[in-house]
């Protein structure tokens, strides 16, 4: 599942879907160890975590199905704020100034979950603001009755304060850390894709071609290459201008990105020229270009109707460099041109 993760709105559907039922098997199990608590605050904690167990659920149906996601983060953050702030103020009035045993123990278990909430639903600046505000109201509990606090909840006091504010800078940073990782690896994918078709483009094909080639001389490996381009693309510029030759240039990649095998790399060398690299023989990259010659020609392009392609394959031979066997499968294609194009030509 973290393998999908491309942004922070998949992350944090990831960790929706992942937290959510922790949260619904908590408050099940508060129900069942809570069942017999008595008095009116008793039975009143009881018909709200029931009320969030239902919530929770429906939470994690929608984030499932990617419906209503940003209006239920809002919904929960403040709900989730308002239930922090009113267990912290609980602590204080019905615990600490009481001098009762419990204190800050469940706030400190939830606290570092509700300033990842917030940091995913706000994200960074709006986050820290929202983050500050919340342990500025809180702290207000504190300052306000410092001289009635016991002694012996007193480090309490200060650690419960202190680890809000260190979780608040932790959750911060990582949220930078992980914007700027995640535009990183966007930028290192970009780099690599062409812009138009969103498949390989020149860079990422050389890459491949050296890394095909030092397999070849290393290990004997078989690879080949098949190099094609639209027929008569010039007249498909002139007739309907530009933009429909680049949505039909989108389109063709679209076609053949589906119809290749995984092990199959793909990509856009040039204009109207495209590549595909195999690590079949001669023989089986023919037939793979046959079969994508035939695709194309069948074919009806959304905005340019019927076209064909032309294509030329060559396969490595022991010794040679990539700049010769790329010349070879030019020179194949160019033959398929000259014999009167939409055919594959072998060299």
């Amino acid at each position: 599942m973290f393998k999908k993760i491309e942004s922070l709105d998949d992350l944090k559907r990831v960790l929706y879907l992942s937290i959510l039922p922790c949260i619904i098997a908590g408050l099940v199990a508060y129900n069942f160890l809570g069942i017999n608590a008595q008095g009116a605050a008793g039975r009143t904690y009881i018909l709200i975590s029931r009320f969030l167990v239902v919530w929770y659920i429906f939470n994690w149906i929608c984030i499932l199905n990617r419906r209503y996601i940003r209006q239920i983060e809002l919904l929960n953050l403040v709900m989730i704020t308002i239930m922090h702030i009113g267990t912290v103020y609980d602590a204080f009035f019905h615990y600490i100034l009481c001098e009762k045993d419990g204190g800050f123990g469940i706030s400190l278990i939830w606290t570092p979950l509700i300033y990842i909430i917030i940091f995913l639903t706000l994200e960074s600046r709006t986050g820290l603001i929202w983050s500050l505000g919340v342990l500025g109201v809180t702290l207000v509990f504190g300052i306000i009755h410092i001289p009635d606090i016991p002694p012996k909840y007193g480090s309490s006091v200060v650690l419960f304060y202190t680890a809000n504010l260190i979780y608040i800078i932790l959750f911060y940073l990582a949220w930078h850390i992980f914007n700027a990782l995640s535009e990183l690896k966007a930028a290192k994918r970009n780099a690599s894709l062409d812009s138009l078709t969103g498949i390989a483009n020149r860079y990422q094909i050389d890459i491949w071609l050296d890394e095909h080639l030092k397999s070849a001389m290393e290990q004997r490996a078989a690879f080949s290459i098949i190099f094609f381009d639209i027929d008569y693309f010039k007249l498909v510029n002139d007739r309907y201008g530009h933009k429909t030759g680049d949505s039909v240039l989108k389109e063709l990649a679209d076609l053949i990105r589906e119809s290749l095998p995984e092990e199959a790399f793909f990509g856009r060398w040039g204009g109207e020229e495209f590549i595909i690299i195999t690590d079949y023989t001669k023989d089986v990259s023919s037939f793979l270009a046959e079969m994508v010659r035939s695709k194309i020609e069948g074919n009806e392009f959304a905005s340019a109707g019927k076209l064909t392609a032309s294509f030329g394959v060559a396969s490595y031979q022991y010794g040679e460099m990539v700049d010769r066997l790329v010349a070879r499968a030019d020179v194949a294609l160019y033959e398929s041109k000259r014999q009167g194009r939409n055919r594959v030509t072998i060299i």
